[in-house]
């Protein structure tokens, strides 16, 4: 069973992906589609798949869309400022649900629950994983060495340098930090 639903690791890729190529100018969708098929090895990979997935996390502030010749798909903020818990909040809904799996709404014998307590404790453990990296702590760990680079005018086979645009100096927040990347206040 997977803990994130597989449209969620295609924004962690695409995202990532973005971290890198689209610094200087947005990256048309459809070299984001060609890294997501190469990576997945899906060649029927439905552009209008991706599309929804890019709407959504757009709508969520993590990604701008700029139309024209030249538009495409960027990062909204700096990578280091985007937790993948951003974009699995974006696409799934809260990670910290604290929902009844046997009533609708709130528990009724919260205090007698062991079945509770332990998604409580899972649901923790998988929100502070995912708050405490970002899309570039992510982007740092790929190898996108093989990846031809989509920017026109680029040199193939020389994966871009990553400057401070990209937040390439990669910062784990800490879990209770905010959105903007700053602590959160009590």
């Amino acid at each position: 069973m997977p803990l994130v639903s597989k449209r969620t690791r295609y924004a962690f890729h695409g995202l990532a992906f973005l971290s890198v190529y689209a610094q200087d100018r947005p990256l048309p969708l459809d070299a984001v589609m060609g890294y997501l098929r190469g990576y997945s090895g899906e060649l029927t990979l439905s552009p209008g798949y991706i599309v929804k997935i890019f709407q959504q996390i757009t709508r969520a502030g993590l990604t701008e869309s700029v139309s024209g010749p030249r538009g495409g798909y960027r990062l909204a903020r700096p990578a280091n400022t985007i937790r993948l818990i951003d974009i699995v909040e974006a696409l799934e809904g809260p990670s910290l649900t604290g929902c009844c799996l046997l009533s609708v709404g709130a528990c009724a014998d919260q205090n007698a629950c062991g079945v509770r307590d332990k998604i409580q404790q899972a649901e923790l453990a998988f929100h502070q994983v995912f708050a405490g990296e970002t899309i570039s702590s992510l982007a740092d760990g790929m190898n996108f060495s093989q990846v031809p680079d989509p920017r026109p005018g680029s040199k193939p086979g020389s994966p871009p340098a990553r400057g401070p645009a990209a937040g390439s100096k990669s910062r784990r927040l800490p879990a209770s930090s905010g959105r903007d990347g700053r602590e959160k206040q009590d």
